[in-house]
């Protein structure tokens, strides 16, 4: 696998405009031009632009699997402990619904890399690619893990199957309003990916396409949690942390393999506790 990062004939001649603003060039393709076109909304010094930049940043956080997979942890582990011993049913409810969302994520991240390296996309390339990678297949751009992320999360409050239920433990609010918050959430994050250069159109479309299928399949509810689909997916990931690890030249370029390590090793934890 080679992550190294040169500039094509094609980004040596793209023009740039006030602001840092990129003009279209020659051999764009519609998908790529109408991509420059949402990157273009968040370059240039005016203020709008500069807050349309700070939420595609904020926005794409909330899609990151540095904050899904911790928070996911602490709030699951947290809820379990709290409630445990009968001292609280629902809690601990909440806390095996949401341990098991840790693992099925970690299914998606396998999802995610397994067809980054399949499709082997290169990123825009009005933006060079960040040099941090923890996992095989980050660097290409086919399909978007925010956006599968984001998609899939959504699709599983909508479902009821997240550890809050939109009908009964938020009451007040319609489901219908709830949910469109939710999908609105999921839409915002994969632009943002668009916006900051990090993917084309089709990526994030892919990606939600595939998010909002898993989260609406049958895996969540009938792939049992400590059953051998969970056993097997969590074996996956420890064999690519293994791979990446002993192999000095693929280590060398992912340089966050061991944040993903640590993810597999959460992941086995939440086995016995998953519902």
């Amino acid at each position: 696998f080679s992550f190294s990062y040169t500039l094509t004939q094609r980004e040596k001649e793209m023009r740039r405009g006030p602001g840092g603003v990129i003009l279209h060039g020659g051999g764009f393709s519609l998908e790529q031009r109408w991509s420059l076109n949402v990157f273009n909304l968040v370059k240039g010094p005016k203020p709008l632009t500069k807050l349309l930049k700070l939420l595609a940043e904020v926005f794409t956080l909330t899609g990151d699997e540095a904050l899904f997979f911790p928070i996911a942890a602490l709030v699951g582990f947290g809820l379990l402990y709290h409630s445990s011993g009968g001292a609280s049913p629902a809690g601990e409810a909440a806390a095996r619904r949401t341990l098991r969302m840790y693992g099925d994520l970690g299914a998606v991240c396998l999802l995610e890399g397994a067809l980054k390296l399949a499709f082997r996309r290169a990123r825009p390339p009005w933006k060079p690619p960040a040099a941090f990678a923890c996992m095989l297949g980050e660097r290409y751009s086919f399909p978007s893990g925010h956006a599968m992320r984001a998609a899939y999360t959504a699709g599983i409050f909508i479902r009821g199957l997240g550890p809050v239920s939109l009908a009964g433990d938020i009451p007040g609010v319609p489901t219908w309003i709830l949910s469109a918050v939710l999908v609105a959430w999921a839409s915002a994050v994969a632009l943002s990916r668009v916006a900051l250069g990090k993917h084309y159109l089709g990526d994030v479309l892919a990606g939600l396409a595939l998010g909002a299928a898993v989260s609406s399949s049958g895996y969540p509810t009938e792939c049992s949690p400590a059953g051998p689909g969970r056993v097997a997916l969590a074996s996956l990931f420890s064999l690519q942390a293994i791979g990446i690890a002993l192999t000095p030249s693929i280590r060398g370029n992912i340089p966050g393999w061991p944040y993903m390590a640590a993810i597999n090793v959460v992941f086995w934890l939440t086995l016995p506790f998953a519902a």
